[in-house]
């Protein structure tokens, strides 16, 4: 209700959300039987939090199952875990709603073991003062992962879902991740906008390619355009000075 913003109700100033970006929250409390609308709607504001929650008298007084209701208090639609990849303790906040990837970063499933294939591979790659770049960034385990190989590297990430924008986000602070730099864009031959089709079950497999035939069940259209640039025009805007031997 923008009539009310710029009041306060008891005594807490009420904003509109677009100025909610860019702020940093310990808790957001959620006092509303809409909690999975709202959450979600925060997050494509990229306005990630450590902890989302919904009071007590809500869970009792909704039919809604909230079978992710962890205590009497609190409701987190994320899961936190600590992951062994390789050698490598890495903390992931994941979606119970990704049941590929995101299950395979909270342990409920067995990691794929051309995924660990391809990370040695990479890990072998990537040498001191490195510019590395992780196109589909996701929820950031690979960039994670080689950035604790080499800290010395450039890691630049690429992921246009706002979702796992915002858990990326969230993984980078969880493992002091210094030498990462995520991008909330696409990249692709040319400038502008894409439609992002979402896997309904694998976070890890959106893509701007529009799926066929039977796979389109498997999908849904973003309701918003996702924006999208070159490779090379981001690295010569970043590195004017440098001439990329691309491996």
């Amino acid at each position: 209700d923008d009539s009310r913003v710029g009041r306060y109700m008891h005594g807490i100033p009420v904003v509109h959300p677009k100025d909610l970006p860019g702020m940093a929250f310990d808790e957001i409390i959620i006092a509303s039987e809409f909690y999975e609308e709202i959450c979600e709607q925060l997050l494509e504001l990229y306005v990630p939090a450590k902890k989302f929650s919904v009071p007590s008298f809500i869970a009792r007084e909704s039919d809604i199952d909230f079978k992710f209701l962890e205590s009497p208090i609190y409701f987190q639609p994320f899961v936190f875990s600590n992951l062994d990849i390789l050698g490598t303790n890495i903390r992931f906040a994941t979606s119970e709603k990704d049941r590929v990837l995101g299950a395979m970063l909270r342990e409920d499933r067995t990691l794929c073991s051309r995924y660990l294939a391809e990370l040695a591979w990479l890990r072998d790659q990537i040498l001191p003062d490195t510019i590395f770049l992780d196109v589909g960034g996701n929820l950031g385990s690979v960039s994670i992962y080689l950035s604790k190989q080499q800290p010395s590297a450039q890691i630049l990430a690429f992921e246009p879902d706002p979702l796992n924008f915002s858990l990326f986000q969230l993984n980078l602070h969880a493992n002091h991740c210094n030498n990462i730099t995520v991008f909330n864009t696409a990249l692709g031959s040319g400038e502008g906008h894409a439609e992002l089709h979402q896997s309904i079950e694998n976070y890890g497999d959106h893509r701007t390619t529009k799926p066929q035939g039977n796979e389109s069940e498997r999908f849904k259209k973003s309701r918003h355009l996702v924006s999208m640039t070159r490779a090379s025009k981001l690295l010569f805007d970043l590195y004017p000075n440098i001439s990329p031997n691309i491996i």
